[in-house]
């Protein structure tokens, strides 16, 4: 899973529980959605997502729902110096969305992350989940 950088306090949403790994943030409920392929040995290959929300900008359902159009669309690289991470598009006004790229070219595990950055910053951040 990737962790987002920019971390806020926050509450629980409903459907969701305190991450005890990532100070002031929340882990969603998992869900399905389209097939992903690790890049990496072995290539894993799996269809559940995890979201991790910090801060009060992002509840687990809107933060689902972007991952749900993040991870259907296909990326292309960034730049031929990361051939392995993409820019996402639709992302929500004032962040910057980035991506790994799976072996079928979609977003697998990525983030959301302020434009301007502060202590009280929200953020959003996806990833495969327990499929291998």
């Amino acid at each position: 899973m990737v962790a987002a950088g920019i971390l806020s306090a926050s509450t629980p949403a409903f459907g969701a529980s305190s991450n005890g790994g990532i100070p002031q943030s929340t882990t969603c409920k998992p869900f399905t959605a389209t097939k992903w392929v690790n890049p990496y040995p072995p290539h894993e290959v799996g269809k559940h997502y995890q979201v991790v929300v910090t801060g009060t900008a992002f509840t687990c359902k809107i933060a689902n729902a972007l991952v749900v159009k993040f991870v259907a669309e296909k990326i292309k690289a960034s730049s031929r110096l990361m051939p392995t991470i993409g820019k996402v598009t639709g992302g929500p006004t004032g962040y910057k969305c980035s991506s790994g790229i799976a072996n079928n070219h979609t977003a697998y595990q990525g983030n959301c992350l302020s434009l301007h950055p502060s202590l009280s910053s929200s953020s959003f951040s996806w990833g495969p989940y327990n499929d291998s």
